[in-house]
């Protein structure tokens, strides 16, 4: 069994390790931005493949930054409990098995689910960037690391559009869904290579559950009430009730927040 302490990785790679784990995290992150903007150029092909209209489709958008937003949050609780190693290997291969099922959607049902189930994993992956680098590199060294990691952040989103239109020009909207697969799954081997295990684990405590769906149902109800309020004609008394439920879960997570043992946010 392969040795993935800090001590152990720095015999088996030398100070080069800690640059092999920036690149794992950073192919994380450009496959989770890519997937964000990527599928924007895709929408009208997929209104017209199931025969929905903008009320529906935005949700593949929407949902996927929704769900990002929140599970986002959680990431704290994964890494006491099972390292970085293991999250982020764990979330880039949920990621990738949820975008090949979504590629093969036959209904807009199951690709709006496949898209949320993308941003809960990629709202996982986001936050390992910045925590890897405050934890292997020295204080001297963290600038460069954000630097180089930050390119990767800044590059995914140019290259989603126009990866995007070429998927769909010459192939099909279908492969925006699989363009990111091929990424995490290399990811998911260099996690495993090259990303140290947690030199110790605080006390076990219970995950804020009820947090969580509280602030995923404050975001979702937000979301979609912002959104009608595009087409505000017809759907007042939706708006308003939607608007009322969005702010009574705002303050059922604060409260939560507040008494909660082991709150999603401190």
């Amino acid at each position: 069994m392969s040795d993935n302490t800090v001590e152990g990785l720095r015999t088996r790679y030398g100070e080069r390790w800690r640059w092999l784990a920036v690149a794992t995290v950073m192919l994380g992150t450009m496959a989770t931005v890519l997937s964000a903007t990527v599928v924007n150029v895709a929408l009208h092909d997929i209104m017209l493949e199931f025969g929905i209209r903008q009320g529906r489709v935005h949700w593949l958008a929407t949902g996927f930054i929704a769900a990002m937003t929140t599970t986002m949050l959680a990431s704290s609780w994964l890494l006491d409990h099972f390292g970085v190693r293991k999250t982020l290997a764990g979330a880039m291969f949920i990621f990738t098995v949820i975008s090949i099922a979504g590629g093969f959607a036959t209904t807009p049902e199951q690709l709006i689910a496949a898209r949320i189930g993308q941003g809960a994993m990629a709202g996982l992956m986001q936050p390992m960037g910045m925590y890897l680098v405050f934890r292997i590199f020295p204080r001297e060294k963290r600038g460069q690391a954000m630097g180089i990691y930050g390119m990767g952040v800044i590059l995914a989103p140019a290259l989603g559009p126009v990866l995007g239109g070429f998927l769909v020009d010459q192939l099909s909207w279908r492969y925006v869904m699989f363009a990111p697969a091929p990424v995490t799954i290399i990811g998911v081997a260099m996690a495993w290579r090259f990303l140290p295990l947690p030199p110790s684990r605080p006390q076990p405590y219970r995950f804020d559950l009820l947090g969580l769906i509280l602030l995923g149902a404050t975001l979702a109800l937000s979301l979609d009430t912002l959104n009608r309020l595009q087409n505000l004609a017809g759907q007042e008394t939706r708006v308003a009730i939607g608007g009322v439920l969005s702010a009574l879960a705002l303050v059922l997570f604060l409260v939560r927040e507040r008494r909660a043992r082991h709150p999603l946010v401190n």
